[in-house]
C-alpha cells in the first residue's frame, strides 16, 4: 500500500522550553478504589496493545503472568504458580490466593486477575504494600515487556511525559539559561522562538520573572516559574549591558529543540543531524535553502553527517530523504498488524538540484538515520562514507496508557528500496574509512582499484537472509563498526565533492551493483 506520508504519519545549563499542562505528570491517586480501577484499565490496555501490535505473536496469558512475576522485583518472596486451570499467587510461601485461569486471549479477564493479585499482595507484603502506586504498576508492566525485544519498553508517567516532549516539543520561550549570581544568564536564544523574535540576546540577564527576583534560583525554580500553557503569557525583566533594564511580555509557544547544524566546509555544506524530532526536516530545508543562496562560495555539494545519530521520529526520516529525491521508493515497513505495513515514495523536488551528496555514518548511526542513508544510497543519490551502521532496523509504535505512562512496542521492520532488511545488519558504506591508509586520496583510490570486491559485497548485503544472523554479522565485519567521529570521513567527503569525476566514478559502482542484482 503506497502512502502519502504527509497525511499519515561546572556550570549547569537549563533549557527553558517548558511543558504545556497537557504534558505534566498526573496527580497522585488518593484512594485505593481509584488506584485499582486505574490499574485495571492500564493493565487491560497494555495487554491489548502488546498482543495486537507487537511484531511477533504473543499470548495475553503469557504477558499477564510475566507481568505479575514483575512484582518479585519488589518482594522476592512473591511467587506466581501456573497450572492449565488456575493461577496462584503466594507471599512468603504462607499465604496464597488462587484464581480460575481465564482464556488465553481475554485481556479484560486477565487484567482483573492482575488487579486481584495486586490487591492481595499489597495486603500481605509490606514491601509491595509500602511501594508507591507508580512503582507497583511499573514493576508489573516492566515484567510484561520483559518477554519482548530490547527496543520494547514501558515508561512511567514522568518518563513518558519527557519522551513526548522530546518528540513533539515544549511550550516555552526558547532560551538556554545558566543560573548566575545576579539572575539567569541567557546563553543561547533559539532561532524563530518568542524570545528570538522579541529581540532577547545572548548574555542578557533575566532578573525577574513576573515581579519576582530570580537571583540565587536554581534550574528547577526557573522551570517552575516559567512553566505555563502554550499560548499563555509570561513577563520577564532583563538587564542588558549599556542599555540597562528591559521589560518583555512573551507568549509561550511550542518549542522544538534544534537538531540540525549547518557548517560551510570549503565548497561543501556539512549538515549535522544530532537526532530526528518533529522539526528536523523543516530545519534542514530552511538552513540548506538559505545557505545555497547566501554561501560565501558557490556550493559544490553537501555532506550529510549522520554519525552518532541514534534516530528518532520515523516520518522525519522519510521527509529528510525526500528533500533530496525526485522520485523512487524511500522505505517499506513490514509487521504483523495491518497498519504497520507501509510503502513510502518520494514526491518532492530535490532541494540540491542534483548536487553531489556524501552521507557520513558510523556504528552509532541507527534507525531513522539508517533510513535516510539507505534510501539515498539505494536510489544512487549519495555516496556513503564511514563504517557499517548500527543495524537498528525496526519501527516502534508508542501507545499512551490510562495512567499516562506509555508502551513502546516494536511492530515492524525496515526494508530498504533495494529490498534488504536493515535490522541486525545496518547500512554498508560505499567507502569504508577503516583502512590501512591514512589519507583520503589513497582510501578512495583503493576503492576504485577493488571495485569488483565492493560490487560483490553490496550484492551479498542485499541478498542475505534476514534470519541468518551469522551471515549478517560476517558481512558487517567487512567494514567493522566504529563509533568515533573521525576526521578522515570528512576529508574523504570533501575530496569527492571537489572532484566531480571521482564522485561520478564511485557512484558508477552503485550502478554496477544494480546491474548485478538485476
Amino acid at each position: 500500500m503506497k502512502l502519502n506520508y504527509y497525511k499519515k504519519a561546572g556550570w549547569f545549563t537549563v533549557i527553558l522550553v517548558i511543558m504545556s499542562t497537557g504534558c505534566t505528570s498526573p496527580p497522585s491517586v488518593v484512594d485505593h478504589e481509584d488506584f485499582y480501577t486505574l490499574a485495571h484499565k492500564t493493565f487491560r490496555k497494555g495487554l491489548q496493545e502488546i498482543s495486537e501490535r507487537y511484531i511477533q505473536p504473543i499470548l495475553v496469558s503469557d504477558i499477564a503472568i510475566e507481568g505479575l512475576r514483575g512484582l518479585e522485583s519488589i518482594d522476592n518472596s512473591f511467587k506466581v504458580e501456573v497450572t492449565p486451570s488456575s493461577i496462584t499467587v503466594k507471599v512468603s510461601q504462607k499465604r496464597h490466593q488462587t484464581h480460575p485461569r481465564p482464556l488465553n486471549g481475554n485481556s479484560n479477564a486477565w487484567a482483573k486477575i492482575m488487579v486481584a493479585a495486586l490487591q492481595y499482595s499489597r495486603s500481605h507484603s509490606s514491601a509491595i504494600g509500602n511501594a508507591s502506586q507508580e512503582v507497583v504498576i511499573t514493576a508489573v508492566l516492566d515484567g510484561a515487556v520483559s518477554l519482548l525485544d530490547a527496543f520494547s519498553r514501558y515508561s512511567g508517567a514522568k518518563q513518558a511525559s519527557e519522551n513526548r516532549q522530546k518528540r513533539s516539543g515544549f511550550g516555552g520561550i526558547g532560551v538556554v539559561l545558566k543560573p548566575v549570581d545576579h539572575g539567569a544568564l541567557v546563553v543561547t536564544v533559539l532561532e524563530s522562538t518568542p524570545a528570538f523574535l522579541a529581540g532577547i540576546k545572548a548574555n542578557d540577564i533575566i532578573t525577574h520573572i513576573g515581579d519576582i527576583p530570580v537571583k540565587g534560583w536554581r534550574n528547577k525554580g526557573l522551570v517552575r516559574a516559567v512553566h505555563g500553557e502554550i499560548g499563555s503569557y509570561i513577563k520577564i525583566k532583563i538587564r542588558r549591558k549599556i542599555i540597562g533594564m528591559i521589560d518583555y511580555s512573551l507568549k509561550r509557544e511550542r518549542i522544538l529543540f534544534p537538531t540540525v547544524t549547518l557548517i560551510e566546509e570549503n565548497e561543501a555544506l556539512r549538515v549535522v543531524i544530532s537526532n530526528f524530532n518533529n522539526g528536523t526536516a523543516q530545519q534542514i530545508a530552511s538552513k540548506v535553502t538559505k545557505a545555497l543562496k547566501w554561501a560565501k562560495k558557490p556550493v559544490a555539494g553537501m555532506i550529510l553527517d549522520l554519525r552518532g545519530n541514534p534516530g528518532g521520529v520515523l516520518n522525519q526520516a522519510i521527509k529528510v530523504a525526500d528533500l533530496f529525491l525526485v522520485e523512487g521508493k524511500i522505505l517499506t515497513t513490514r509487521g504483523r498488524h495491518p497498519s504497520s505495513q507501509h510503502e513510502y515514495v518520494a514526491r518532492e523536488n530535490d532541494i540540491l538540484t542534483g548536487l553531489p551528496i556524501i552521507v557520513l555514518i558510523n556504528g552509532s548511526s541507527a534507525s531513522a538515520s539508517e533510513i535516510v542513508a539507505a534510501a539515498l544510497q539505494d536510489q544512487k543519490r549519495a555516496i556513503i562514507v564511514g563504517t557499517s551502521s548500527f543495524g537498528k532496523g525496526s519501527v516502534q509504535s508508542v501507545s499512551r496508557l490510562p495512567n499516562d505512562g506509555e508502551l513502546t512496542l516494536t511492530w515492524s521492520r525496515f526494508v530498504t528500496p533495494s529490498g534488504y532488511v536493515l535490522h541486525n545488519l545496518g547500512v554498508p558504506p560505499n567507502i569504508c574509512s577503516i583502512s590501512e591508509h591514512d589519507n583520503a586520496e589513497s582510501i578512495v583510490a583503493d576503492v576504485l582499484k577493488n571495485a569488483s570486491d565492493l560490487i560483490r559485497l553490496m550484492a551479498a548485503w542485499r541478498k542475505v537472509s534476514a534470519d541468518n544472523k551469522h551471515a549478517r554479522m560476517a558481512l558487517k565485519q567487512n567494514c567493522p563498526v566504529n563509533t568515533k567521529l573521525r576526521r578522515i570521513d570528512i576529508l574523504i567527503a570533501e575530496k569527492l565533492i571537489s572532484d566531480t569525476t571521482l564522485y561520478s566514478r564511485i557512484l558508477g559502482i552503485s550502478n554496477s551493483i544494480a546491474s548485478v542484482q538485476n
